[in-house]
């Protein structure tokens, strides 16, 4: 996007890593003079692609080049996105998936097991932006969904973008080319596909790999989505703030623990990026109370600082608390600091 001299980048990375974000926005940043508040640099967070790193040795010899090579890429891609900017009419259109479902499911015994639950809380939109040619056809659509794209259970081996990569394909190849199609993950912290999987073996003589199913799925979703569209008017221009915020630890007597957040409005449409795997609760408050008709919530934005759960779940226990080391109120503090830089928008 651009209006005068303001500029709004969004990047949607399959084979990132997210714990390099602050690295890749600043270099990106830095060669094409974009401020913090102009780039949303988002990985759909799939749990089968490399290990990105900048050690020569950490933790392959190979990932190091490649991590080089994705710098590369991602550096030449937002330089070739700002040369060739020029008119567009966009659209916004919402559908709803069940390809994800909460992972904290209760067991007898009173604990919190990582497993599919599907009576738990969960954010089932999906929401989409389309991009047009001025006189209507479309050339590329991000679209907005809670779920981690990790299908694929840790003994696999292949390379993927998983349920989300795989949307993305379906979605691409579904529409006259040339289109993008670029997935952004929501506040999906404690949501995963309804089914996991082992590898890209079906689990049945004549069923599909639990991946490709699930990604297909979710796919044919975004189209429905995509095919209720309506017109949006970007008046009033691009508007950015970001905000560092500090929120308190678990740890008893630690010192509070920086969250970075930053939004964007394009017209009526507005998008808030978090730099934590923030609960599925998260998403659906901002969304909820949010100042603009159409709010976008991206998870694992210009970075991963860690787990974020609500307050309720920690009394609960379960991975996403034991892994946290934000304490019970910060997510409230979170939301009511989105909601406020939100409003500043308007």
């Amino acid at each position: 996007f651009a209006s005068g001299a303001k500029r709004l980048v969004l990047v949607s990375v399959d084979a990132g890593s997210s714990m390099l974000g602050p690295y890749f926005q600043r270099v990106i940043a830095d060669r094409h003079g974009l401020t913090p508040g102009e780039l949303f640099l988002c990985d759909i967070h799939t749990h089968s692609g490399p290990q990105l790193s900048l050690s020569p040795s950490y933790p392959h010899p190979n990932n190091f080049p490649y991590t080089r090579l994705v710098e590369q890429r991602l550096v030449a891609l937002v330089g070739k996105a700002l040369a060739n900017l020029g008119p567009a009419q966009l659209a916004v259109g919402r559908g709803t998936s069940r390809v994800g479902a909460s992972r904290r499911k209760p067991t007898p015994d009173g604990r919190i097991e990582m497993a599919t639950n599907p009576d738990g809380p969960a954010d089932h939109e999906v929401i989409v932006l389309e991009f047009a040619r001025p006189g209507g056809k479309p050339f590329g659509a991000l679209f907005n969904y809670a779920c981690h794209s990790r299908s694929l259970r840790s003994p696999n081996r292949r390379v993927s973008g998983d349920v989300l990569g795989i949307a993305e394909q379906l979605v691409e190849d579904a529409r006259p080319a040339p289109f993008i199609g670029a997935a952004f993950p929501g506040a999906s912290a404690d949501i995963d596909p309804v089914t996991l999987a082992d590898g890209f073996e079906p689990a049945d003589a004549g069923t599909l790999p639990a991946p490709v199913r699930l990604g297909q799925q979710l796919g044919e979703d975004v189209l429905a989505a995509m095919r209720g569209v309506r017109a949006v008017e970007p008046r009033g221009g691009i508007r950015t703030l970001t905000r560092r915020v500090m929120l308190p630890a678990k740890a008893a007597n630690a010192a509070a623990r920086p969250v970075n957040i930053v939004v964007a409005a394009v017209g009526p449409v507005a998008f808030v990026g978090l730099d934590v795997e923030a609960s599925v609760e998260i998403g659906l408050a901002l969304k909820a109370a949010s100042p603009f008709r159409d709010t976008f919530v991206f998870s694992i934005c210009n970075g991963w600082a860690g787990y974020l759960p609500v307050a309720h779940q920690y009394p609960e226990g379960g991975y996403e608390v034991a892994r946290t080391s934000y304490g019970p109120n910060a997510a409230d503090r979170l939301i009511s600091e989105a909601l406020a830089m939100l409003a500043g928008l308007k």
